[in-house]
Formats: C-alpha cells, sequence, structure tokens
C-alpha cells in the first residue's frame, strides 16, 4: 500500500471513531456484505464477533456464507473490529439506540428486497410492470448512490429505528454520516419502491461515480502524469478513454481503471501496437482482466527498475 493510500485509510479509520464516538454509549450495528470477504462469517468469528445472516431463506452454505450479515458489538470493541481487512469497505455502520439487537435485525431483513419498474422489453412480453430484487442495504457503495434519490418516506422506511448510519465513500470525501430527519413523514409500507426515474437517477450516479473512481485511481498511481491536471481536464480524459475501452469490449471499471493507466504510462502509444490489442481482445480472458494484466506487470517492471 503506498503511502498516501495508508494515509487515506487512516484518515476514514479516524473518521469513523470520532462519529461513532457522538453516537453514545450504545453497541455498535453493521450490515456487512459478505460477497466482498473470502469468508466473513470465519472472519468473524476468529475475531470473536459474531454475526447473523440477513439471507436465512438460503440453504446453500456457500451463498450464505457469501451473502449478507448483521454485527452487532459493544463500543468498547469498536477498535478491535475497524482492525479486520476491509471492513469499511464492506459494511454499512447504524446507530440505533433503545432498540434491542433482535429488532434491528428484524428490520435490516426487511430491507433485502426492493420493488423496481419492470425494463420496458420485458414489460411488453410479460405484461408485469415492476420486479422484485435485491435492495444492497449492505453494500457501502450501493447505498451512496440510492440514498440521494430516495424520497423522505423511503428513507423513513431505510432508517427504521435509527438515528444514523455512516460509511466509507472510497473517495477523497472520506466517510459520509446521514441522520434521520425530525420532519420525514411516516415511513413508506412494505419493501422500497423506486420509480423508473428514480433508477434513471442512480443509473447516472453510479456511471458518475464509477468515473470519479478512474480519477482517484489515477492521481494516486499515476500522480506524474495527474498532478498537474484540474478536475475537469481529467474527467473529460477519463471519459474518452471509456469510450476507447468500450470500442475495445471493456465493461468494468476495473478495466477502465487499467486502460486508462496504460494510456497514461506508455502517452497513448500501447494501443498503437497491435500486440496489446491483440492480447487485450484474444479472448484467452475477458478484455477488463486482460488489461489489468499487463496494468500489473508494467507496475512490476517499474518498481523493479526503480530498486536497481
Amino acid at each position: 500500500m503506498s503511502q498516501s493510500a495508508a494515509s487515506a485509510v487512516k484518515s476514514v479509520l479516524d473518521s469513523i471513531r470520532e462519529r461513532i464516538a457522538r453516537w453514545g454509549d450504545g453497541p455498535v450495528h453493521v450490515a456487512m456484505d459478505g460477497a466482498l470477504f473470502d469468508d466473513l462469517p470465519d472472519m468473524l468469528r476468529r475475531a470473536d464477533f459474531e454475526s447473523r445472516p440477513l439471507f436465512i431463506e438460503q440453504s446453500d452454505p456457500k451463498m450464505r456464507r457469501d451473502g449478507p450479515h448483521a454485527v452487532v458489538f459493544p463500543r468498547e470493541r469498536l477498535d478491535d473490529f475497524l482492525i479486520l481487512p476491509d471492513v469499511t469497505k464492506g459494511g454499512v455502520f447504524w446507530n440505533v439506540p433503545n432498540c434491542d439487537a433482535m429488532t434491528f435485525y428484524r428490520h435490516l431483513r426487511g430491507l433485502n428486497m426492493a420493488r423496481l419498474p419492470t425494463p420496458a422489453t420485458v414489460e411488453l412480453s410479460s405484461g408485469r410492470k415492476t420486479r422484485m430484487v435485491v435492495f444492497r442495504h449492505f453494500d457501502p457503495a450501493s447505498v451512496l448512490v440510492t440514498l440521494p434519490v430516495m424520497t423522505p418516506t423511503q428513507r423513513a422506511r431505510m432508517f427504521g429505528p435509527a438515528h444514523a448510519l455512516l460509511l466509507d465513500t472510497q473517495s477523497r470525501q472520506g466517510t459520509l454520516e446521514a441522520r434521520r430527519r425530525n420532519n420525514w413523514p411516516d415511513a413508506e409500507k412494505g419493501p422500497l419502491t423506486f420509480s423508473r426515474a428514480q433508477m434513471d437517477q442512480v443509473s447516472d450516479a453510479m456511471v458518475a461515480r464509477s468515473r470519479h473512481n478512474v480519477m482517484e485511481f489515477l492521481r494516486r498511481e499515476a500522480p506524474g502524469s495527474t498532478s498537474d491536471a484540474s478536475d475537469d481536464v481529467l474527467l473529460f480524459f477519463v471519459k474518452e478513454t471509456e469510450r476507447l475501452a468500450r470500442h475495445w469490449g471493456l465493461t468494468t471499471e476495473k478495466g477502465f481503471k487499467a486502460f486508462a493507466w496504460i494510456r497514461l504510462r506508455s502517452n497513448g502509444e500501447a494501443f498503437e501496437m497491435n500486440d496489446v490489442k491483440a492480447f487485450i481482445t484474444d479472448g484467452q480472458a475477458a478484455p477488463d482482466e486482460q488489461a489489468h494484466a499487463i496494468m500489473q506487470e508494467v507496475m512490476r517492471r517499474d518498481r523493479k527498475g526503480a530498486e536497481r
């Protein structure tokens, strides 16, 4: 981990400690995304933390392991929890005073599913106007893009008995704490239901967040090429690189990061080389993975050269 990355992690952990310290002496509740860990229940168990799966309907042990979990622990054990790997990336912290753990656990389970409008092509063939999907309320990145588009009644439904939620934005913003408002109306009944307009806003926010993540990555991993660039200039570069990357078959943020880094590192010359294009598009692996492999190899050679 680079010095700047380590400093960013420390800043996030310090912010979480400071914000939770203002919550009072009650227990800390965390909804966690098991898909972001190799074996979340085992990691928690080894650290002497109890967890409950939020997808209790799953009989497949692997799916239960990789699904979301709820964790509750005394405030005094916050530091023990925060030293576990990636818990801020894969957890949403909740301030739930005067509410027993099982009541809030049931509330979280009630958020597991949401109702979305059916895509137009599907609606025409099936006649169904809505569909039920998993709502990733345990994933900080998902909460970050869905919470802003919610109506007050939806936010009241999301929060339930909680007074606040806290998450790591994985950006220069650091942490985000959202608090319950006294003027919120009664909570929406049943599963959260999102309109087509809201989902369009979420999609736009996801694209914007992905591009922002690529910009952050380039500023961190290619400071010599980006330190003098304004955010507007770098965003233009990222958008143009994404367009080129899609033409080569790349589709993920991981691939866009690698593609943009390679473009900067080679001043664009790498993409004029037939062997580079052949490697990325030869079908041996997904183009995103191939681009990432090139970036990793060039980074390895750069480090080796610097050590000489």
